[in-house]
């Protein structure tokens, strides 16, 4: 009987010794895998970031351009404005000049003897009475004493 409890023993411990090197080989195996989704886990957290840098360097980018883009319509405007500021002032030139052209044309040259192309003003009010209010220096009825402030531009607002 002792002999079958010992032979009994031995074969638990044997059975015991094979579960657990049975189960030892799965731990280890499980460590194994572990080890191995880690890995792929940094890799894909790498590919990631690689993306994401990628993706705020495009963003800054687009951004840079916006801006410059923002700076090229502005830079438009205000071309644009000058251009139609110039246009006005061509066409307001041009329709004092008809009108002087047209008071000299029929004898009306504002008391200056009816010579043509000679225009003389008093003050600033006969200056916008005949319509030719701001005058510029070098247009005909420009005067030193109707530019108060010496700017090149007689009877102006406020003048």
């Amino acid at each position: 009987m002792i002999a079958i409890a010992v032979a009994g023993l031995a074969l638990g411990v044997i059975v015991g010794v094979i579960v657990t090197a049975g189960q030892q080989a799965d731990a280890n195996q499980a460590i194994t895998d572990a080890q191995n989704i880690r890995a792929e886990m940094e890799e894909e957290r790498a590919d990631i970031e690689a993306q994401r840098t990628r993706i705020e360097k495009q963003r800054d980018e687009v951004a840079a351009r916006e801006q410059a883009l923002g700076d090229r319509e502005a830079q438009l405007e205000e071309r644009e404005t000058a251009l139609e500021q110039q246009e006005q002032q061509e066409q307001q030139e041009q329709q004092q000049q008809q009108e002087q052209q047209e008071n000299d044309d029929n004898g009306n040259g504002n008391g200056n003897g009816g010579n043509p192309g000679t225009v003389f003003y008093w003050n600033c009010d006969a200056v916008r009475a005949a319509g030719a209010a701001p005058l510029a220096n070098g247009q005909p009825g420009y005067l030193p004493h109707l530019d108060r402030n010496g700017n090149g531009v007689a009877c102006e607002d406020g003048e």
